[in-house]
């Protein structure tokens, strides 16, 4: 499996290893947000705050 990241941060701003690390970090949230979505049906709900 291949996986494809793009970025325009230069090697010297941000190493293979950062990079690495700030993907998983937000594939990390993303599944939180999927969780969160399926199991309390958050974005279909009506009830609002604010």
């Amino acid at each position: 499996m291949a996986i494809l990241g793009v970025t325009n941060a230069s090697a010297e701003r941000a190493s293979a290893a950062e990079l690495a690390q700030l993907c998983f970090s937000q594939w990390q949230l993303e599944v939180l947000h999927f969780l969160r979505d399926t199991l309390y049906a958050e974005e279909s709900s009506r009830v609002r705050t604010g």
